[in-house]
């Protein structure tokens, strides 16, 4: 898990971190001592305030050997919230041509490299930005065959010479990168430190251990601000590498006893650039330089190295997929009673595309028998087969099991005879979506989780490696054993996701995959469906057997008149205080006897609490108007759910605390966000989106038409409202054409003036193009207009775009020649090229003033005969 992908990748394709279980410290000497830094160096951010970059625009590095697409998120905010952010800059950046400084890298990948005059003048001369030189630098660098090449006859200070000091341990991937950006006329610092790599085991405290892990990276200064590079890592990485010392007791709802086996793996060149660029708080969870370097952190606040030890441990794919975590920020976690919480937040609208699966290990030194057995177990050495021969010492027998087995019939045959399942993973979609991993853990020891996250288009059912924990559980009491889970739910997990939402399963009632509810309570679930599947639901427990359950739950799939679709009902009961799967599958053409399982909820009575006779009303009101879908009683419901203390958001704090000689964040729920009202807050939303469907194709306008397509398609019932969406694209088509719009003024001009009418400060030029669009259209008297009058009278886009059209084809319409003659005045100094690097998108508007002008200056010309006002000199924009 982790280690490989699903996805199919070219050949020619270099491999990037995410197809690495991990990326080895470097171990090497320089043995020219080059300079760490040299004189007369910019400070660093924490001595003045030098803008620090946070990170690049990734979409613009189209690179030919690494073209899985990446991006950058907000880092894990610090456990003492010391340096939430690195030192950003406002100023303007120049732009920044990756396409070049790739084209120029590869063309020079098979250069002599004799000196370093020589390969500068043919690897950066010429590109506009230091960034590119950088980028350029170190793309050449990662393909070349430092490892195997004939560098003997070179002297050590040349390019080549270096490379042979590489290759025989005797200089270091730092020490070469910086004299490559120096001779490029950058400063470049050799960063010294300790880093998070491959022998760092998870969680590990012991401060000695933890700076054996030396490790070197670089700081440049390019286009006035300084960057982390880190050159080993962009340029090499560690495949198949295992620390050993644990056995995995658990992966992605699997019970296993697999032990795992110590490997040293294989180092291979790759071209990593998530490690170029890199945001200072990003970098920070698995590298911090040495103390007399600390400065070189660029944060604000350089954090000490017990608060770095401390960090959770993340990988570059959290980041990539802009993952948050919102449990506790410590890569040491301890269980309460054998239980422990890990949880993520997901970007909007993610969490039906994201899979998130896990692997939970136990050290081989905390005794792995007696883990839910009774008995111990003999464990084959890197055994994948899930089989595993029990002794049982009472009886003398040997008992022969696969640990691994699923039985989709009945998942409670044989349960004694298989491991725990300990962890639960589950979905938490709500206005913030979360996926939480709820640990239980029945036996004191030390365990890890590892968590893999990546969206199903991407990575299939076999995400990469996000982060890791290292779990203590030493306070289990004797009459306290957290029980397992029901069933093992696979990469499915608990709640709706990728799977269920990919079948058809939309608008799920209930987006927390762990429903708490009283005994004997009726539960109801429903979806809306979209595809015509054949749909089934079961229940299952621990020890109650299939026919037995039978009486506790039923479903229906009808046709409902209020929501215009068909709608899955599913009611359940919990007989006593226990849990209890409710599974709901759908049947594939290709495989009609066997249900494909796409969504699983647990129902928990174990801690719903009892309420009063006002909130049971409450509560049944609310179930009635989400029968009737009346908008109104619902209006008045959500106004009173205060009065009952409930809310539709979870509301959460945080508080320092200090266990175990350490302090660290743990967030406490302050307000649970109650389901009913949460259903009911979903359900107003939602009937209010149908209602104004309803109005717009009675109303026939195209400014209505306008608003409906931008709110469906930025709401969480994008996917539910796609048919009326485009049934509203098309209605907007059909008006525009009996408007008559002209061919340069395309339809999606309407939303330019959209977009625009909503910034609170676009660029000046830009103000200027939309203020002559005003100043035409409504003749406005007052030329010194500014943003907010500007804003206001963009908003009647449909009056806007009519005048438009009318003074194209009308010279009757044009206006005033005082207010040309402002508008020419307010256009002299723009051009074409400028508009098209601010936006694009505003180019059509700024050709439309320009053929308006010069009809003006064509009437002028004809007034007086041959020659142009003297008065009004003619139009001379930039070109």
């Amino acid at each position: 898990m982790g280690g490989s992908n699903s996805k199919k990748k070219d050949p020619e394709e270099e491999e990037d971190s995410s197809d690495f279980i991990d990326i080895e410290q470097e171990n090497g000497s320089d043995e020219l001592e080059i300079k760490s830094e040299e004189a007369n160096y910019p400070p660093a951010p924490s001595e003045v305030h030098v803008p620090v970059q946070n990170g690049f625009n990734m979409k613009r590095a189209q690179v030919p050997v690494n073209t899985r697409k990446t991006s950058h998120a907000p880092s894990v905010t610090s456990r003492t919230s010391r340096s939430k952010q690195s030192i950003k800059t406002h100023r303007k950046e120049a732009k920044v041509n990756y396409a070049s400084a790739i084209t120029r890298a590869m063309l020079n990948m098979s250069h002599k490299a004799e000196t370093y005059e020589s390969l500068m003048k043919d690897l950066v001369d010429g590109l506009e930005t230091e960034k590119e030189k950088v980028y350029a630098i170190t793309l050449w660098l990662s393909q070349q065959d430092i490892e195997t090449g004939k560098f003997q006859k070179y002297k050590p200070d040349t390019p080549r010479g270096y490379m042979h000091l590489i290759q025989n341990r005797r200089g270091t991937f730092p020490s070469f990168f910086a004299q490559l950006c120096r001779k490029a006329g950058m400063p470049c610092v050799i960063v010294s430190g300790y880093s998070k790599s491959a022998s760092y085991d998870v969680g590990e405290m012991d401060d000695t251990v933890l700076k054996g892990n030396t490790n070197a990276w670089n700081v440049v200064y390019a286009d006035k601000a300084w960057h982390i590079v880190h050159p080993f890592w962009v340029c090499r990485g560690l495949v198949g590498h295992r620390l050993g010392g644990y056995v995995k007791i658990e992966k992605g709802g699997q019970a296993m006893m697999q032990k795992e086996t110590a490997s040293e793996g294989q180092l291979t060149k790759c071209f990593n650039k998530y490690y170029i660029f890199t945001d200072p708080n990003e970098f920070v969870h698995r590298n911090i330089p040495v103390d007399e370097q600390a400065k070189w952190q660029l944060l604000r606040k350089p954090l000490t190295f017990d608060e770095y030890k401390h960090k959770p441990y993340v990988r570059p794919e959290f980041f990539k997929q802009k993952l948050k975590l919102i449990s506790d920020e410590d890569c040491l976690l301890i269980a309460k009673n054998g239980i422990c919480n890990v949880a993520f937040q997901i970007p909007p609208k993610e969490l039906g595309f994201v899979n998130f699966t896990y692997e939970l290990d136990m050290k081989i030194e905390e005794l792995v028998q007696d883990i839910g057995l009774g008995s111990q177990t003999t464990l084959r050495e890197g055994d994948e087969s899930g089989e595993a021969q029990i002794n049982d010492n009472e009886g003398g027998q040997n008992i022969r099991v696969n640990v691994n087995q699923r039985n989709d019939e009945d998942e409670n045959n044989n349960i004694k005879a298989n491991i725990a399942r300990y962890v639960v993973m589950m979905r938490e979609g709500q206005k913030q979506e979360n996926v939480s991993f709820e640990i239980r853990l029945p036996k004191q020891g030390t365990y890890k989780i590892t968590i893999f996250a990546g969206r199903e288009d991407e990575w299939g059912e076999d995400p990469p490696l996000v982060s890791s924990f290292r779990i203590l559980c030493d306070n289990l009491s004797a009459d306290v054993t957290p029980e397992m889970a029901p069933l093992d739910p696979g990469i499915v997990g608990w709640g709706p996701g990728p799977k269920s939402f990919k079948s058809g399963l939309l608008m799920p009632s209930h987006v927390r995959g762990k429903i708490e509810v009283n005994v004997k309570e009726e539960i109801i679930i429903q979806f809306q469906v979209v595809t015509k599947r054949q749909i089934t639901v079961k229940m299952v427990h621990n020890t109650l057997k299939s026919e037995e359950l039978k009486q506790f739950y039923s479903y229906e799939e009808t046709y409902s008149e209020h929501s215009e679709r068909r709608e899955l009902t599913v009611k359940a009961h919990v007989p006593d205080k226990d849990e209890y799967a409710v599974r709901i599958g759908t049947f594939e053409n290709t495989n009609p006897g066997h249900p494909d399982y796409v969504c699983n909820y647990l129902l928990s009575s174990k801690k719903a609490k009892r309420e009063g006779p006002l909130v049971k009303e409450y509560r049944n009101k609310i179930k009635n108007a989400l029968i009737s879908n009346d908008l109104e009683e619902i209006d008045n419901l959500l106004g009173r759910a205060e009065k009952f203390k409930l809310s539709a958001n979870d509301e959460e704090e945080e508080e320092e605390l200090e266990e175990n000689g350490h302090n660290y964040v743990r967030r406490q729920q302050k307000k649970k966000q109650d389901e009913d009202v949460r259903r009911l807050q979903k359900r107003k939303e939602f009937l209010e989106m149908k209602q104004m469907f309803r109005h717009t194709f009675m109303r026939q306008n195209i400014d209505a038409c306008e608003r409906a397509i931008i709110k469906a398609e930025n709401s969480q019932f994008a996917q539910v409202f796609k048919s009326e969406t485009s049934q509203v694209i098309k209605l907007m088509d059909k008006l525009q054409s009996h408007d008559r719009w002209p061919h340069d003024i395309p339809e999606k001009n309407r939303f330019t003036l959209t977009e625009v009418s909503h910034m609170n400060a676009p660029p000046e030029k830009a103000q200027d193009v939309m203020k002559a669009i005003c100043l035409l259209v409504f003749n406005f008297k007052d030329e010194y207009m500014d943003w907010t009058d500007t804003q206001a009278a963009l908003k009647n886009k449909q009056k806007i775009l009519n005048r438009m059209h009318e003074m194209q084809i009308d010279e009757s319409k044009l206006p005033s020649k005082t207010t040309l003659v402002k508008v020419k005045r307010l256009m002299q100094s723009i051009s074409e090229d400028t508009v098209r690097k601010i936006d694009n998108s505003l180019t059509p508007f700024y050709l439309w003033i320009k053929s308006i002008l010069e009809k003006f200056d064509d009437i002028e010309s004809r007034k007086m005969g041959s020659e142009k006002s003297s008065s009004v000199p003619p139009l001379q924009l930039k070109q």
